[in-house]
């Protein structure tokens, strides 16, 4: 990796500040070609950054601070530079063909963090989920993300294959060496061992639990008849007016989305029609939507008033997987409740527009509903792509054949092969042992400039 590479590494639109990145060999050297301060980059030491022009030729192209960072102490593990100017994306594009012209080559889609990862810096887990950290889209999402970034899946990955090369050298030894008088092997022992390292292995895949709520979100499908106040719900859920309100029946006649963060959980909140027999071409069409949006919902937030009805029931006879919460709305009124017999509630709660207590009350119950099935240990939470966990699954059922054979006390070296192949498959996780085919699909998914 001679060559230096060059990109932007903020995003493609106009901000108050962008960033051109160069790594490798050369790029203080390249930088310096066009950056003109009171002292040139190749003096100063790593960390160190100063203010400066960028000339295009004889032309000041725009004022900019060069911040240098030296190998190996960098995110690369080269020497880099990078360039924050003002982020006019004809003054970031400019920067970088005067990177092209003095010398720099283009950045492919991750080579940046590809070049972190051959040079030693982070792990193949880490690398990965620098991406998640980027597309976070919540406090939760971000916590977890984070946390695989900083090495803790790494961190647990290695201790079990530290644990099972210890195990493996063992096996070897005594297989290796019968004249040496080495003490033999007790199986129970060995399978318990084994066992332990393959229930933390588990542990890691409980951890994923709530990894679809958190890197998705929770689509929460607001469904009832018209008029029963569904429109008014979202909006004070959501604190705006993001719904049309009025008294007439059929207002909401698409399906309105808006997002929300709750307790670090995104929430994906869907108005939609009120479900009812209608001669109205728009609101059939109205109708249809709410249906397709409740089918695929992982809430239903069925609303009801004081006009209830039992057959009212049949709104949700579309509904086979979501989680479905009785909402007894305009509660202010103080009717009396309609109790639908033929239907299993995951929950009922009591709402009013005029009571904000009852609606901070929604909101805590809809997260204790999303995390009360996930793992106990709320402060671990990994996010895993799916060649990470098809890794670990395959150590996992590795070491499950280990125990088979221990336990039909077949013949060691065998129970040796099967473990060597566990051993494998975390080698390919952390990724001191994996293919260039697999690293080139890793980063082609990356940004450019990241």
């Amino acid at each position: 990796m001679e060559n230096c590479i060059a990109a932007i590494a903020t995003a493609l639109a106009p901000a108050g500040l962008g960033v051109v990145r160069l790594s490798g060999k050369d790029a203080i050297k390249i930088a310096d070609r066009f950056f003109k301060s009171f002292k040139k980059l190749e003096s100063l030491k790593g960390y160190e950054a100063t203010y400066g022009k960028i000339f295009e030729g004889d032309h000041v192209l725009d004022d900019v601070v060069a911040l240098v960072f030296r190998a190996p102490n960098s995110y690369t593990g080269e020497d880099v530079v990078e360039i924050s100017c003002h982020g006019g994306l004809l003054i970031l594009e400019r920067i970088l063909k005067l990177c092209f012209k003095n010398g720099a080559t283009p950045a492919k889609r991750g080579e940046f963090s590809k070049r972190a990862f051959l040079n030693g810096k982070i792990s193949l887990t880490e690398a990965e989920a620098v991406m998640d950290v980027v597309s976070a889209n919540s406090s939760l999402f971000l916590k977890a993300a984070n946390s695989v970034k900083n090495g803790e899946l790494n961190k647990k990955s290695k201790a079990v294959l530290d644990e099972l090369i210890k195990i493996d050298a063992n096996i070897a030894v005594y297989l290796d060496y019968p004249e040496e008088d080495i003490e033999e092997i007790n199986t129970e022992e060995l399978s318990l061992k084994i066992l332990k390292e393959k229930e933390k292995l588990e542990q890691i895949l409980k951890y994923c639990k709530m990894e679809s709520l958190i890197k998705n979100g929770v689509n929460v499908s607001i469904v009832g008849k018209p008029n029963v106040g569904k429109s008014t719900l979202m909006n004070k859920i959501c604190g705006e007016e993001k719904s049309i309100v009025t008294k007439i029946e059929g207002t909401t006649r698409d399906v309105l989305k808006h997002s929300v963060e709750i307790e670090g959980i995104n929430f994906n909140f869907y108005d939609t029609a009120g479900i009812r027999k209608t001669e109205n071409e728009i609101e059939k069409i109205g109708i249809l939507k709410a249906i397709k949006t409740l089918k695929e919902a992982d809430v239903i937030l069925f609303v009801v008033d004081e006009k209830a009805k039992e057959e009212d029931i049949n709104i949700l006879k579309d509904n086979k997987y979501a989680k479905v919460v009785l909402v007894y709305n305009k509660t202010d009124l103080k009717y009396l409740k309609t109790k639908f017999k033929n239907y299993e509630f995951n929950l009922t709660l009591e709402t009013s527009s005029k009571d904000e207590k009852s609606i901070e009350n929604l909101k805590k119950q809809l997260v204790n509903l999303e995390k009360k099935d996930c793992f106990e240990d709320k402060d671990t939470i990994l996010i895993l792509n799916e060649r990470q966990k098809k890794a670990i699954k395959n150590a996992v059922k590795s070491l499950d054949e280990t125990l088979k054979i221990l336990k039909n006390e077949c013949l060691l070296d065998a129970a040796g092969v099967e473990l060597e192949s566990a051993i494998e498959f975390l080698l390919e996780l952390t990724g001191e042992k994996v293919s260039e085919v697999v690293v080139e699909e890793i980063f082609s998914k990356f940004c450019v400039g990241k």
